[in-house]
This record gives structure tokens, C-alpha cells and sequence, in this order.
């Protein structure tokens, strides 16, 4: 699928950071028994287990929903310091709080005062959260009359089905799809089968019959249902979805990281070189070829995107000759006055080379993204606005832009808050392309993105080579070196003509976790670079040369070296 050819971009714009270890994906719900979830594991800092709680951990099924919580802010833990206590019922007063935070903690009208005369116990946020749910008809209490909210009774599966499907604006559904232990009305049907088709739940056993609606609850269970709907925008009523909800980028509909690279996708933080860090939600990045959310947590250190970044979008059906695009065999037509691609420089207003190609690795058109690659490397640090404009499609008609940035474009809000929420954003940016000389009533589409700066870019590893080499005092590291016998020669794809010799030496390590170099996180010191492991200091590393054998002992026809092999592909 499309998401396949994103994922192949996302990771090629970390210039130092490693990629953590992802969980697989199970069948059935977070829980006790058997249990599932979209796999994530947390590794921050210095630590290998998720966001530090002791009772989750790495391989737990609701571990990637715990650490998506955690990070929204929608709780801090329970049962003690360093506990999630995953295997606790939830009851009604904490599972109003956590539906309340995920949607952004809106304020209801008449604050805390709903008619619940059970509450006068409760905190004040608990008490806005349950009356918020009220007045958004996800629930009416537990009495006939609306006055008892039932704050200390559990929750069961079967009503958290119906408050989950309430939350997302009871969107319609099928009442039949396999559960054969479901019993109750057509609402509890309609909430279970959506659960169901949206990815929320795959039910209690293996073979997905049993809903199993009067079990209660756990917190495990809660974090895996609510990241779950919080991954899954298609499965809301779109009005119901805002910026606290919704990680995704909104111009693109066919995923939720297009257009590719969006400054959509950073956050403002002073401290950086650019003014922006990453922020790349735990919900949205790509699903990798093994079922694993991409893991952001490292990622999210940097300050902006790769100078050499391809920019992504899906516009099917586009002739690109017609439209005038730059073929990389003439890239100067990337700067004539009418290329249909600008790339331009926010604070220069120049015009950047380029060329525009349909992705070849995508087996079908239905996933074949556009890219635009640039001819020469973006500047560190630099925000770069983009438009495609007066594309013409392959029946020799003019490609429209599609209907959200339209309604951005026009500046009149559309009554859906996700949309809204990006007009203002939006017509700034059009008006700096206004301010050099451009009509945004051509565009299809328009965005910007910033590149990381120098200092993101390069730091981190000057830094690493620079600590290592001072260790080793003008020195070479600890080695060993045993020349292949002559049966080795031919099983390693070498001639008589070849001496192989096989070896170890002693590298420093700078990843976190165990004495293992498999593409762990760095051991990150307070500073923010990375530090030597403390319980690992050196990794053990093979390593293979390959001589010529007839000129290795010459003085006078000495051979160069060539050093490849950098172990991303995990040998």
C-alpha cells in the first residue's frame, strides 16, 4: 500500500538518530490471556523499558497505547510510583477523565454543574470531564432521570463499546459481524461491529466470535482501545475529530503524512537552532512491511528535515510532460516561469532546482506517489514553501485542487474543526507566496517544510568521533586479524588472486541497552549528546579485508583501500 512507499522516505530523513525496536502485532485484545495490540516500545533516554513504568513492559500488547497516553498527558500512572497497573478495572470517574484529556479537555457549558449529585465528592476536572460527556451525549448516567453519574462503578466491555462509538459521533455501521456472544440493542450492535471493522478490537479470542461484553475493563485494555481510535480517523464522524484527537496532516487524504515533509509535523522549541523540533505523534507515523508503527521518540530530536528529503505527495493521473514538470534529464525546466513545481526559498525567494518523477518501486497506480527530488541539496536550516500548480491530467484536463485546501484556500470555515483550525496557517502562507509574485489561485496544493540546521545534523556524531578518538590517543583500537584459509577463498566469493582476512576489533559504544549493536537508541547524556555506554563501553565488531595478493607486499604498487559496509541492513 501507499503507507509502504511513505515509510521508505520517513526513515531516510534521520541523519543520526537510530530507529528503536518495535513489538509485533498481535490478534486479540490488551489484557489478561492472549492479548494484542498495534506494537510499539517507548525508549527514552537511558531507559529500555516503556516510559519507565515497571509494570509494563517492552513486549506488553498495550504497551504502545501506555506510552501514547503518557505522552498526551492524559495520565501520569496509577498504583504507585513507577505503576500503570495495567491489570486494574477502570471504573466510570477515571474512564470519564481519560476520554475528556484524549479529546483536549474542552470546557462544557456550565463547567462542573451537569446534575450529577453523586459527585460532590469527586475533583473538579473529574467532575468537568463526566458533565462534558454528557453534554456530548456519550453518556446520560446510570438512573432514568440523568442525576447519578456512577463514578466508582466499573466499566464493561460493552459499555465502553458504546461510549468509544458515542466519542466518535456514532458513525453508522453493520449490526452483524461475528460476535457471537454480543446480545443487547441495535446501538450495542452498531458499537461493537464498528469497534470491530475500525481496528479497535479483534475480540477476546483468536477467531474473533467472542466480544465478551460483560467483562470489565482494564487500564491495559483502556490504552490499547483509546490509542486504537485515536489511529483510526476514518473511523469518526469527521466533525467530531480536532487538533487534540487528529495527528494527521489534513491536506492529503490518501495518508496521514502527506504532503511529505509538512512543518505541519513540528512543534515550536527555542532551543533549537531552527526555532522547531519534530513532533511526529505516536498515532500517525507509517505502519512498517512487519505491522509496527514507526517508533518517533528519536526522530523527534531533530530540528527540522533532511537537506536532501524527496517531497512526497499523492496526485494520481497527472501527465507530467503535459503539465510541463522537469524530467531529471533537463532540470533546468524546474526554474522556467511557468515550472508547475515551486520549491522556494521563504527568506531569499529563490527558486530551487528539481526534478518530478512518479514513484517506479509502487506495483499499482493506486499507490504511486509523485516525488519531487532536489537537484542539489536544500540549505541547512532554511524554510522552503512549496506549490504544485496548472497541472494538467492525462485526458488533457486541468487537475483541480482537492477540497480541503480549497476551503483553506478561501479562507471560509467549514464548520470541521480540523480543517478550521489550519485556515489562518494557511492563508499566511499564501500570502508569502503572494509577496513574490505568485497567484495561489493556481495551486493544487501549497505547504512548506524547514530543513534541520547544521548543528542537528552533524553534532551528535563529530561529537561521538571526537570522544572516541581522544580515547584512543593518536592510537589504533584493540583488533585481531586471522588470514581465511584456502577453503574460505572460493566460499566467500574470492579468487587465488584474493587474501581474505577475518577479524574483530573494539568500537566504542554509544547506544543504550544491552552489549548488542542492533540498532538500539543512543545512551543519551544530560546535554542532550550521547554518551559511552557505562555497562557496555566497547562492542566486539567482525570485520572482513579483502587484499590483492600480488601487490600486498609491494612498497612500490601499493594498493588504496575502500571501506564500505555500515550495518544498516543489520550485518
Amino acid at each position: 500500500m501507499v503507507l509502504s512507499h511513505v515509510v521508505r522516505r520517513f526513515v531516510a530523513i534521520v541523519a543520526v538518530a537510530l530507529v528503536a525496536v518495535a513489538v509485533p502485532v498481535a490478534g486479540v485484545d490488551a489484557g489478561s490471556g492472549p492479548s494484542g495490540a498495534p506494537g510499539y516500545t517507548n525508549t527514552p533516554m537511558n531507559s529500555t523499558t516503556p516510559v519507565e513504568f515497571t509494570d509494563v513492559p517492552a513486549g506488553a500488547s498495550f504497551a504502545q497505547g501506555v506510552a501514547w497516553l503518557v505522552d498526551e498527558e492524559i495520565t501520569e500512572g496509577f498504583g504507585g510510583v513507577g505503576r500503570y497497573s495495567p491489570a486494574s478495572p477502570v471504573n466510570r470517574g477515571q474512564m470519564a477523565l481519560f476520554l475528556w484529556r484524549m479529546m483536549g479537555e474542552p470546557e462544557p457549558v456550565g463547567g462542573g454543574d451537569c446534575g450529577f449529585t453523586d459527585m460532590a465528592l469527586a475533583s473538579d476536572e473529574m467532575n468537568v470531564a463526566a458533565c462534558w460527556l454528557k453534554q456530548e451525549g456519550v453518556t446520560t448516567g446510570v438512573n432514568a432521570d440523568g442525576s447519578v453519574y456512577g463514578r466508582t462503578g466499573p466499566v464493561t466491555r460493552g459499555q465502553m463499546a458504546r461510549f468509544l462509538w458515542r466519542l466518535a459521533g456514532e458513525p453508522e455501521g453493520r449490526t452483524s459481524c461475528g460476535f457471537t456472544d454480543v446480545r443487547g440493542d441495535d446501538e450495542l450492535l452498531t458499537a461493537t461491529c464498528w469497534l470491530k471493522d475500525s481496528g479497535i478490537t479483534t475480540g477476546t479470542n483468536p477467531a474473533g466470535t467472542l466480544y465478551s461484553q460483560a467483562n470489565n475493563v482494564t487500564r491495559g485494555q483502556m490504552a490499547a482501545f483509546l490509542f486504537r481510535q485515536a489511529a483510526a480517523p476514518e473511523a469518526w464522524d469527521i466533525t467530531r475529530l480536532t487538533p487534540a484527537v487528529y495527528g494527521c496532516e489534513v491536506l492529503d487524504v490518501r495518508s496521514c503524512m502527506l504532503p511529505f515533509p509538512s512543518d505541519h509535523f513540528t512543534t515550536g522549541d527555542p532551543s533549537t537552532d531552527t526555532g522547531l523540533r519534530l513532533a511526529y505523534e505516536r498515532i500517525s507515523t507509517p505502519i512498517n512491511k512487519d505491522g509496527r508503527r514507526i517508533d518517533p521518540t528519536e526522530q523527534n530530536r531533530n530540528d527540522g528535515f533532511s537537506p536532501g528529503q524527496a517531497l512526497l505527495t499523492y496526485l494520481p493521473d497527472v501527465d507530467l510532460d503535459a503539465s510541463g514538470a522537469a524530467p531529471i534529464t533537463n532540470i533546468g525546466m524546474s526554474l522556467d516561469d511557468d515550472a508547475p513545481v515551486l520549491i522556494i526559498n521563504a527568506d531569499t525567494g529563490e527558486r530551487h532546482p528539481h526534478w518530478v518523477e512518479y514513484d517506479t518501486h509502487a506495483t499499482t497506480d493506486v499507490d504511486r506517489l509523485l516525488s519531487v527530488l532536489p537537484a542539489r541539496n536544500y540549505d541547512e536550516g532554511a524554510r522552503y514553501l512549496v506549490a504544485l500548480r496548472n497541472l494538467v491530467s492525462t485526458s488533457d484536463t486541468p487537475v483541480s485542487a482537492g477540497p480541503v485546501f480549497d476551503a483553506m484556500r478561501t479562507g471560509v470555515p467549514t464548520g470541521v474543526p480540523i480543517i478550521d483550525a489550519r485556515i489562518d496557517g494557511m492563508q499566511d502562507l499564501l500570502g508569502e507566496f503572494s509577496d513574490f509574485g505568485y497567484d495561489p489561485g493556481e495551486f493544487v496544493l501549497a505547504w512548506d517544510f524547514t530543513v534541520a540546521s547544521e548543528r542537528n545534523l552533524s553534532e551528535r556524531m563529530l561529537h561521538i568521533r571526537d570522544a572516541a578518538f581522544e580515547t584512543l590517543a593518536g592510537g589504533a583500537p584493540s583488533f585481531t586479524a586471522v588470514q581465511a584459509t584456502a577453503n574460505c577463498v572460493p566460499a566467500c566469493g574470492y579468487d587465488a588472486n584474493r587474501i581474505v582476512v577475518n577479524g574483530t576489533y573494539q568500537v566504542p559504544n554509544y547506544q543504550a541497552g544491552t552489549a548488542t549493536f542492533n540498532g538500539r537508541p543512543f545512551n543519551w547524556g544530560p546535554d542532550g549528546l550521547p554518551v559511552r555506554n557505562p555497562q557496555w563501553a566497547t562492542l566486539t565488531v567482525p570485520y572482513r579485508c579483502v587484499l590483492p595478493a600480488t601487490n600486498v607486499v609491494s612498497t612500490a604498487n601499493r594498493a588504496t583501500m575502500s571501506l564500505y559496509g555500515h550495518g544498516l541492513l543489520g550485518n
